[in-house]
């Protein structure tokens, strides 16, 4: 086993390195060959996430996630979507012949080459041509009245299987194509046949009037299940948004508990008529209460909800957070934050999302990634908490509670090692304690290595140095974790913190300051000051790079192998998080915000945001003249200006600059919304429930996060999601 030396204390940890590094937000530009894939879960194992400079020019793609056991699914298409196969049901048929073609309104479709041009579908087809339908899975077209008539026997020969099955993507043709189908015979046979079934009746209600009875019959009972099915996604909604689990161990008549979704349903069927009279009187094989329906319910509600996030997401520029943990069956979960600007609220908002939302990095415009927590943490007993309390009383000393070194934050870092450091008398003592009192060899064995590691010269050497150092970058912490944060004060204080740690990279005060403090410490506590084994330089030739030195007193060795790593190591880390670049940036826009933006602002906001340089100017100075305007240079400045321009409708005026202060409002700080998510986790995933597939996993986290979207969430459009999981033959009318 190697021995220890002075520079294993300051060692990153390799795997602490490569997943647990403090929050960096990457401001990326545009590369048009990138795409994104979010997947939330991975087997025992670190995610490795590639962390690209602000402002490089080509930057690499970035794998939010990457999973081992499972491939990445697409966003569900749409019930309506022309892709999917027309009911076989005759009610559901007509219900889904009333909703007409769809036609989702989007404001940029997607561009395909052809050949020195990039063409698209336009939303304007639809209103010249009204039977035009499109689909977003497949990017073509159809032909609503052709799809769903095409079996008429009028057609026979005639069909197009462009526009009823494969879907139309020539873009080039598009107009004259869709004219020449509209003049086709098979075309007209299907409108007609469209028609006739929207205004008259159908021949076999003609031919019997029983039918229409029956059929009115049918459409009650139709409606009468939807009502049924409107409950149970209440009861699915309420268990998702609160946490609570569905299942019961035993689910039997006899038994005294079901689990929460039976109990609730029962309950309600006292009160209930309608719900009472489907589970008495309707089929015993469709009561729509088994496990297999609750996981169909849940998986509707989620495609349903992220069908609209993925709306809400088109068009816009966005930033992405992601964090990750490890949750009670010791798989790595990972939280991913979609931050955009919504227009409506006048204001970022941000969304949890988990699986693959068809974003593009052409709309991503920064990356905010902490590091993966995963460990487990040990509590100390009662027993050794009291030794610890009983031993500070004895001497006098005032108790601090001992912290767990955090490998993403700096506050915690600097509790830790001043807890020990004034702690440290009590602690020795206590272990010492432990060590005398114990009956087990395991833990008598650990307490001699610890007090054998803490009485070292190395160990209280690291205390002393990294105390002031730490305390220098915790106070620069909590000015940038302000609520309200100053942009200019923000970027000053990283710049002193910068040059304070290269003044004590140069100042011999302060070594030798440490290194006394640091021998009469060890000469308190009686701890060997170890000497400098004298070593000669070797004669042979050295073709290794490394220069041979060797230092002729330990404060010599400690200064140049531990003092001036550990600051070189620390200024290379701020250099890395807070580069030159990213500096520019913020002092750019709080100079904006003043309107007191230099030329050099204005060119960094120019290759940043895509804007125009001159045009801002312009606008700068305009606005300069405007009584009233929220001058400032804090974060909340920013909102205020976002609402002074939408209060005055003149964002439609200053577009440069509402486009400058939009984009930077949604650039994320930090990743700590992600782990509202975390503590979500542990109320969905217990050990109890810890057997849940992840698929199941995903979906009840999303609608337990976005509770507000879930309680908007239109019934009709669940109901219409699960029959599509579900076959016609295999369930009740719809």
């Amino acid at each position: 086993m190697n021995k220890k030396t002075i520079l294993d204390f300051f060692k990153k940890d390799s795997s602490s390195y490569s997943n647990n590094e403090s929050t960096k937000v990457n401001v990326l530009q545009q590369h048009p060959e990138c795409s994104t894939s979010v997947y939330s879960n991975e087997k025992s194992g670190s995610t490795n996430v590639k962390d690209v400079n602000i402002f490089q020019r080509n930057p690499e793609c970035l794998e939010l996630s990457v999973s081992t056991n499972e491939q990445p699914k697409k966003t569900a298409p749409h019930p309506d979507d022309p892709i999917n196969a027309l009911p076989s049901n005759r009610l559901e048929f007509q219900a889904r012949i009333t909703r007409g073609p769809f036609q989702p309104n989007f404001n940029i479709f997607p561009r395909t080459q052809c050949g020195n041009y990039s063409r698209s579908f336009h939303k304007k087809y639809y209103s010249e041509f009204k039977w035009l339908e499109y689909s977003p899975t497949t990017d073509s077209a159809f032909c609503f009245a052709c799809r769903c008539f095409s079996s008429n026997n009028l057609n026979v020969g005639q069909k197009e299987t462009a526009f009823t099955t494969e879907g139309f993507n020539t873009w080039k043709n598009i107009s004259e194509s869709l004219k020449k189908h509209q003049k086709s015979k098979s075309h007209f046979h299907s409108f007609t046949s469209l028609s006739n079934f929207l205004i008259k009746k159908p021949i076999d209600v003609i031919l019997d009037e029983t039918k229409e009875k029956a059929l009115s019959k049918r459409q009650i009972e139709r409606q009468g299940n939807r009502s049924v099915m409107h409950r149970h996604i209440d009861i699915t909604i309420l268990l998702a948004k609160t946490g609570k689990p569905f299942r019961g161990h035993k689910e039997r008549e006899e038994d005294s508990n079901r689990g929460m979704f039976l109990e609730l349903a029962y309950l309600f069927k006292k009160y209930d008529p309608t719900l009472k009279k489907h589970l008495e009187e309707g089929p015993q094989n469709a009561t729509y209460m088994s496990n297999l329906i609750q996981n169909d319910l849940i998986s509707s509600l989620h495609s349903v909800l992220k069908r609209q996030l993925v709306l809400s997401l088109k068009n816009k520029k966005i930033s992405i957070m992601a964090d990750e943990t490890s949750d009670c069956g010791h798989h790595e979960q990972i939280s991913v934050i979609v931050r955009f600007y919504d227009e409506s609220l006048n204001k970022p908002v941000e969304y949890f999302v988990l699986n693959q939302l068809g974003l593009s990095w052409l709309d991503i415009i920064a990356v905010c990634f902490d590091g993966a927590m995963a460990g487990n943490i040990n509590e100390a007993s009662c027993i050794r908490h009291s030794i610890l309390e009983t031993v500070a009383n004895q001497i006098n000393l005032k108790l601090r509670t001992l912290k767990s070194i955090s490998t993403t934050r700096w506050a915690c870092r600097y509790e830790a090692v001043a807890a020990v450091k004034n702690n440290y008398t009590a602690i020795i003592i206590a272990i010492q304690t432990i060590c005398d009192t114990t009956k087990q060899s395991e833990v008598r064995a650990k307490s001699r290595g610890l007090i054998f590691q803490l009485k070292t010269f190395d160990f209280i050497f690291a205390l002393n140095i990294l105390y002031p150092i730490l305390l220098l970058i915790v106070k620069v912490n909590s000015c940038l974790q302000a609520e309200e944060l100053n942009l200019l004060t923000s970027t000053n204080f990283i710049q002193f913190l910068k040059q304070k740690l290269y003044q004590l990279r140069s100042d011999t005060t302060f070594f030798n300051g440490i290194y006394c403090d640091t021998v009469k410490h060890c000469e308190e506590n009686n701890v060997a000051i170890p000497k400098v084994r004298k070593r000669k330089i070797s004669t042979k030739i050295d073709y290794s790079a490394n220069n041979q030195y060797f230092a002729d007193t330990k404060e010599e060795e400690l200064r140049v192998s531990c003092s001036n790593v550990v600051l070189y190591d620390l200024l290379n880390g701020l250099n890395d998080r807070f580069n030159q670049e990213t500096l520019n940036l913020i002092l750019a826009v709080g100079n904006v915000l003043k309107l007191e933006p230099t030329i050099e602002n204005l060119l960094c906001l120019e290759s940043a945001f895509e804007v125009d340089c001159n045009d801002l100017n312009g606008e700068i100075q305009l606005l300069r003249n405007i009584p009233g305007v929220p001058l400032g240079s804090t974060t909340k400045t920013i909102f205020h200006w976002i609402e002074f321009l939408n209060q005055n409708n003149q964002k439609n005026i200053f577009l440069e600059f509402h486009k400058v202060i939009v984009l930077f409002s949604t650039i994320p700080v930090t990743s700590c919304s992600c782990e509202r998510a975390f503590s979500k986790l542990t109320m969905v995933k217990l050990k109890l429930r810890s057997t849940m597939t992840q698929q199941r996993l995903d979906s009840l986290m999303f609608l337990f996060i976005e509770q507000q979207m879930t309680n908007n969430i239109n019934y009709d459009d669940v109901i219409e999601e699960f029959k599509v999981m579900t076959p016609s033959k295999r369930r009740l009318e719809l």
